[in-house]
Protein backbone atom coordinates (compact mmCIF):
# COMPACT_ATOMS: atom_id res chain seq x y z
CA UNK A 1 0.00 0.00 0.00
CA UNK A 2 1.56 3.20 -1.04
CA UNK A 3 2.41 5.49 1.16
CA UNK A 4 0.09 8.60 -0.61
CA UNK A 5 -2.88 6.67 0.13
CA UNK A 6 -1.68 5.81 3.38
CA UNK A 7 -1.09 9.89 4.07
CA UNK A 8 -4.67 10.72 2.76
CA UNK A 9 -6.37 8.21 5.17
CA UNK A 10 -4.55 9.56 8.05
CA UNK A 11 -5.35 12.83 6.95
CA UNK A 12 -8.96 12.78 7.57
CA UNK A 13 -8.55 11.05 10.79
CA UNK A 14 -6.37 13.47 12.37
CA UNK A 15 -8.22 16.52 10.21
CA UNK A 16 -5.28 18.36 9.30
CA UNK A 17 -3.65 18.89 5.65
CA UNK A 18 -1.32 16.52 3.48
CA UNK A 19 1.63 18.80 4.10
CA UNK A 20 1.50 18.32 8.40
CA UNK A 21 1.87 14.66 7.92
CA UNK A 22 5.79 13.52 6.89
CA UNK A 23 6.90 10.31 6.66
CA UNK A 24 10.39 9.63 8.38
CA UNK A 25 10.39 5.76 8.79
CA UNK A 26 9.13 2.11 6.72
CA UNK A 27 9.36 -1.11 7.77
CA UNK A 28 8.55 -3.87 6.33
CA UNK A 29 7.17 -6.87 8.46
CA UNK A 30 6.42 -10.37 7.43
CA UNK A 31 2.56 -10.33 7.68
CA UNK A 32 2.69 -6.08 8.22
CA UNK A 33 3.83 -2.74 6.96
CA UNK A 34 4.46 -0.41 9.27
CA UNK A 35 4.54 3.64 8.36
CA UNK A 36 6.57 5.68 11.14
CA UNK A 37 5.01 9.54 10.10
CA UNK A 38 5.01 13.34 12.26
CA UNK A 39 2.16 15.31 12.49
CA UNK A 40 2.85 18.55 13.74
CA UNK A 41 5.33 17.99 16.49
CA UNK A 42 4.16 14.34 17.30
CA UNK A 43 5.10 10.81 16.14
CA UNK A 44 2.99 8.36 15.06
CA UNK A 45 3.37 4.81 13.73
CA UNK A 46 0.71 2.97 11.49
CA UNK A 47 0.42 -0.67 11.29
CA UNK A 48 -1.01 -2.21 8.15
CA UNK A 49 -2.40 -5.46 7.89
CA UNK A 50 -1.44 -7.10 4.18
CA UNK A 51 -3.17 -10.28 4.54
CA UNK A 52 -6.67 -10.93 5.14
CA UNK A 53 -5.72 -14.40 6.25
CA UNK A 54 -4.22 -12.39 9.24
CA UNK A 55 -7.48 -10.35 10.00
CA UNK A 56 -8.13 -12.53 13.30
CA UNK A 57 -4.62 -12.69 14.19
CA UNK A 58 -4.36 -8.42 13.66
CA UNK A 59 -7.61 -7.66 15.33
CA UNK A 60 -6.39 -9.85 18.45
CA UNK A 61 -3.05 -7.98 18.55
CA UNK A 62 -4.84 -4.45 18.26
CA UNK A 63 -7.29 -5.33 21.36
CA UNK A 64 -4.12 -6.42 23.36
CA UNK A 65 -2.43 -3.11 22.52
CA UNK A 66 -5.72 -1.30 23.38
CA UNK A 67 -6.30 -2.69 26.99
CA UNK A 68 -2.79 -2.47 27.41
CA UNK A 69 -2.44 1.51 26.67
CA UNK A 70 -2.83 2.67 30.46
CA UNK A 71 0.53 1.05 31.53
CA UNK A 72 3.47 4.12 30.18
CA UNK A 73 5.78 1.57 29.32
CA UNK A 74 3.72 0.20 26.37
CA UNK A 75 2.73 2.62 23.50
CA UNK A 76 -1.09 3.73 23.38
CA UNK A 77 -3.45 3.19 20.40
CA UNK A 78 -5.13 5.49 19.00
CA UNK A 79 -7.44 4.76 16.19
CA UNK A 80 -8.34 1.27 14.31
CA UNK A 81 -10.01 1.19 10.82
CA UNK A 82 -10.05 -0.26 7.11
CA UNK A 83 -8.35 0.91 4.01
CA UNK A 84 -8.98 -0.30 0.80
CA UNK A 85 -9.68 -3.95 2.34
CA UNK A 86 -6.81 -3.43 5.07
CA UNK A 87 -7.40 -3.46 8.88
CA UNK A 88 -5.00 -1.10 10.47
CA UNK A 89 -4.67 0.80 13.84
CA UNK A 90 -2.44 4.10 14.55
CA UNK A 91 -0.46 4.32 18.17
CA UNK A 92 2.44 6.49 19.48
CA UNK A 93 5.79 6.64 17.96
CA UNK A 94 8.32 4.80 20.88
CA UNK A 95 11.14 7.25 21.04
CA UNK A 96 14.14 5.60 21.99
CA UNK A 97 17.29 3.16 21.01
CA UNK A 98 16.37 -0.59 20.94
CA UNK A 99 18.88 -2.98 23.25
CA UNK A 100 19.52 -4.54 20.40
CA UNK A 101 21.55 -1.28 19.04
CA UNK A 102 23.17 -0.38 22.30
CA UNK A 103 23.98 -4.15 23.26
CA UNK A 104 22.23 -6.34 25.50
CA UNK A 105 25.15 -7.94 27.16
CA UNK A 106 26.35 -4.86 29.15
CA UNK A 107 22.70 -3.76 29.60
CA UNK A 108 20.64 -6.73 30.77
CA UNK A 109 19.62 -5.10 33.90
CA UNK A 110 17.08 -3.60 31.23
CA UNK A 111 15.49 -7.11 30.25
CA UNK A 112 15.34 -7.75 34.24
CA UNK A 113 14.00 -4.53 35.09
CA UNK A 114 11.36 -5.18 31.74
CA UNK A 115 10.39 -8.27 33.01
CA UNK A 116 9.37 -6.96 36.40
CA UNK A 117 7.19 -4.17 34.94
CA UNK A 118 5.75 -6.80 32.70
CA UNK A 119 5.06 -9.26 35.04
CA UNK A 120 3.93 -7.00 37.94
CA UNK A 121 0.35 -7.02 36.35
CA UNK A 122 -2.29 -9.24 37.23
CA UNK A 123 -3.52 -11.02 34.23
CA UNK A 124 -6.70 -10.52 34.35
CA UNK A 125 -6.07 -7.38 32.58
CA UNK A 126 -6.21 -9.36 29.64
CA UNK A 127 -9.64 -11.25 30.49
CA UNK A 128 -12.18 -9.05 27.79
CA UNK A 129 -9.48 -9.90 25.02
CA UNK A 130 -9.85 -13.29 24.45
CA UNK A 131 -12.25 -15.93 26.90
CA UNK A 132 -9.48 -18.14 27.06
CA UNK A 133 -7.64 -15.54 29.75
CA UNK A 134 -10.65 -15.49 32.13
CA UNK A 135 -10.58 -19.33 32.64
CA UNK A 136 -7.33 -19.47 33.27
CA UNK A 137 -7.25 -18.52 37.14
CA UNK A 138 -4.04 -20.54 38.25
CA UNK A 139 -0.88 -21.32 36.63
CA UNK A 140 -2.10 -24.96 36.39
CA UNK A 141 -4.55 -24.10 34.67
CA UNK A 142 -2.04 -22.43 32.34
CA UNK A 143 0.23 -25.08 31.76
CA UNK A 144 -2.96 -27.60 31.03
CA UNK A 145 -3.74 -24.89 28.08
CA UNK A 146 0.21 -24.98 27.09
CA UNK A 147 -0.15 -29.04 26.75
CA UNK A 148 -3.18 -28.81 24.77
CA UNK A 149 -2.35 -26.13 22.82
CA UNK A 150 1.01 -29.15 22.09
CA UNK A 151 -1.40 -31.71 21.18
CA UNK A 152 -4.17 -29.93 18.89
CA UNK A 153 -0.85 -28.60 16.62
CA UNK A 154 0.61 -32.09 16.80
CA UNK A 155 -2.43 -33.56 15.72
CA UNK A 156 -2.40 -32.08 12.69
CA UNK A 157 0.62 -33.59 11.81
CA UNK A 158 -0.24 -36.45 8.87
CA UNK A 159 2.53 -36.27 6.91
CA UNK A 160 4.20 -39.80 6.42
CA UNK A 161 7.40 -38.65 6.21
CA UNK A 162 7.08 -37.29 9.71
CA UNK A 163 5.22 -39.93 11.22
CA UNK A 164 8.80 -41.24 13.26
CA UNK A 165 9.19 -37.64 14.42
CA UNK A 166 5.65 -36.85 15.85
CA UNK A 167 6.08 -40.04 17.63
CA UNK A 168 9.22 -39.23 19.88
CA UNK A 169 7.10 -35.86 20.45
CA UNK A 170 4.53 -37.83 21.29
CA UNK A 171 6.45 -39.30 24.00
CA UNK A 172 8.09 -35.98 25.21
CA UNK A 173 4.26 -34.43 25.34
CA UNK A 174 3.25 -37.54 27.08
CA UNK A 175 6.74 -36.94 29.71
CA UNK A 176 5.70 -33.20 30.46
CA UNK A 177 2.12 -34.10 31.47
CA UNK A 178 3.76 -36.73 33.48
CA UNK A 179 6.56 -33.95 34.74
CA UNK A 180 3.05 -32.02 35.68
CA UNK A 181 1.17 -34.75 37.53
CA UNK A 182 4.02 -35.10 40.32
CA UNK A 183 3.88 -31.20 40.37
CA UNK A 184 0.45 -30.19 40.61
CA UNK A 185 0.92 -27.87 43.82
CA UNK A 186 3.34 -26.25 42.77
CA UNK A 187 1.70 -25.09 39.54
CA UNK A 188 -1.96 -24.72 41.28
CA UNK A 189 -0.59 -21.89 43.60
CA UNK A 190 1.00 -19.41 40.99
CA UNK A 191 -0.95 -16.34 39.95
CA UNK A 192 -1.53 -15.65 36.37
CA UNK A 193 0.19 -12.39 35.42
CA UNK A 194 0.85 -10.50 32.05
CA UNK A 195 3.22 -11.94 30.08
CA UNK A 196 5.03 -10.54 27.03
CA UNK A 197 6.22 -13.90 25.53
CA UNK A 198 8.62 -12.19 22.25
CA UNK A 199 11.17 -10.00 24.79
CA UNK A 200 13.63 -9.99 22.22
CA UNK A 201 15.99 -6.81 21.81
CA UNK A 202 14.64 -5.33 19.33
CA UNK A 203 11.30 -5.12 21.39
CA UNK A 204 12.89 -3.57 24.14
CA UNK A 205 13.84 0.52 24.08
CA UNK A 206 15.23 2.80 26.26
CA UNK A 207 15.40 6.71 26.29
CA UNK A 208 16.27 9.17 29.19
CA UNK A 209 16.75 5.46 31.86
CA UNK A 210 13.10 5.13 30.54
CA UNK A 211 12.00 1.68 29.27
CA UNK A 212 9.32 0.81 26.82
CA UNK A 213 8.05 -2.08 25.31
CA UNK A 214 6.67 -3.07 21.67
CA UNK A 215 5.27 -5.44 20.09
CA UNK A 216 2.48 -7.06 22.29
CA UNK A 217 1.36 -9.46 19.51
CA UNK A 218 1.94 -12.41 22.01
CA UNK A 219 1.06 -11.36 24.31
CA UNK A 220 -0.34 -13.80 27.54
CA UNK A 221 -1.81 -14.71 30.95
CA UNK A 222 -0.16 -17.25 32.72
CA UNK A 223 2.92 -18.26 34.68
CA UNK A 224 5.89 -16.22 34.37
CA UNK A 225 8.11 -19.11 34.37
CA UNK A 226 7.48 -18.85 30.91
CA UNK A 227 8.36 -15.69 30.33
CA UNK A 228 11.86 -16.48 31.69
CA UNK A 229 12.26 -19.55 29.75
CA UNK A 230 11.08 -17.50 26.60
CA UNK A 231 14.10 -14.93 27.91
CA UNK A 232 16.76 -17.94 28.02
CA UNK A 233 15.63 -18.74 24.38
CA UNK A 234 15.66 -15.08 22.63
CA UNK A 235 19.05 -14.13 24.27
CA UNK A 236 20.61 -17.80 23.95
CA UNK A 237 22.00 -17.05 27.63
CA UNK A 238 25.35 -18.82 28.78
CA UNK A 239 24.36 -21.26 31.12
CA UNK A 240 26.23 -19.63 34.27
CA UNK A 241 24.39 -16.65 33.71
CA UNK A 242 21.17 -18.15 34.21
CA UNK A 243 20.83 -17.91 37.96
CA UNK A 244 22.30 -14.11 38.34
CA UNK A 245 19.18 -13.66 35.66
CA UNK A 246 16.75 -15.56 37.86
CA UNK A 247 18.17 -13.92 40.96
CA UNK A 248 17.59 -10.56 39.65
CA UNK A 249 13.85 -10.92 38.48
CA UNK A 250 10.95 -10.89 41.38
CA UNK A 251 9.92 -14.22 40.46
CA UNK A 252 7.33 -14.46 43.51
CA UNK A 253 7.63 -17.91 45.35
CA UNK A 254 10.62 -20.13 46.55
CA UNK A 255 13.42 -20.51 44.47
CA UNK A 256 13.60 -24.38 43.94
CA UNK A 257 9.66 -23.95 42.86
CA UNK A 258 9.91 -21.91 39.94
CA UNK A 259 13.10 -23.63 38.64
CA UNK A 260 10.40 -26.65 38.84
CA UNK A 261 8.57 -24.53 36.69
CA UNK A 262 10.98 -23.16 34.24
CA UNK A 263 12.06 -26.49 33.61
CA UNK A 264 8.67 -27.29 32.67
CA UNK A 265 8.29 -24.40 30.34
CA UNK A 266 11.78 -24.66 29.18
CA UNK A 267 10.98 -28.31 27.64
CA UNK A 268 7.48 -27.43 26.77
CA UNK A 269 8.92 -24.13 24.63
CA UNK A 270 11.65 -26.59 22.57
CA UNK A 271 8.81 -28.95 21.79
CA UNK A 272 6.65 -26.13 21.10
CA UNK A 273 9.62 -25.10 17.72
CA UNK A 274 9.95 -28.35 16.95
CA UNK A 275 6.11 -29.44 16.23
CA UNK A 276 6.13 -25.76 14.40
CA UNK A 277 8.90 -26.45 12.34
CA UNK A 278 7.51 -29.91 11.79
CA UNK A 279 3.90 -27.93 11.08
CA UNK A 280 5.80 -25.71 8.48
CA UNK A 281 7.30 -28.76 6.64
CA UNK A 282 3.89 -30.39 5.78
CA UNK A 283 1.99 -27.12 4.85
CA UNK A 284 5.27 -26.03 2.51
CA UNK A 285 5.29 -29.44 1.04
CA UNK A 286 9.39 -28.70 1.32
CA UNK A 287 9.62 -32.30 3.88
CA UNK A 288 12.76 -34.04 3.06
CA UNK A 289 15.03 -36.78 4.22
CA UNK A 290 17.56 -33.66 5.98
CA UNK A 291 14.29 -31.94 7.58
CA UNK A 292 13.27 -35.08 9.51
CA UNK A 293 16.40 -36.31 10.18
CA UNK A 294 17.32 -32.76 11.92
CA UNK A 295 14.35 -33.04 13.90
CA UNK A 296 15.10 -36.41 14.95
CA UNK A 297 18.63 -35.29 16.34
CA UNK A 298 16.94 -32.46 17.80
CA UNK A 299 14.41 -34.38 19.99
CA UNK A 300 17.41 -36.61 20.98
CA UNK A 301 19.42 -33.48 22.58
CA UNK A 302 16.15 -32.77 24.41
Amino acid sequence: MEWGQVQKEISKIFSVSLSKIVLFDTIYEEKNLVYCFRCDSMKFVIKINLFEYNNQMFIKEYKRCQCLSSFAFIPKVIFFGEMEGHLYFIMEYVQGKTLESIGYKNNFGVVIAALNLVNAIDGSVLDSVDSRFASIHNGLDFSVWCLNYLKNNLDQIDCDSLMSAKKIIENEVANLAGNLDINLDIFEKVRPVLLHTDMHARNLLVENGNISIIDWYHAEKGDNALEIASILHNYSIPPYLHHDLIKGYRHWGGFEEFNVRLKFYDRFLKVNNLVGRMNFIQKTNCVDKFDVLQINQSLLIL
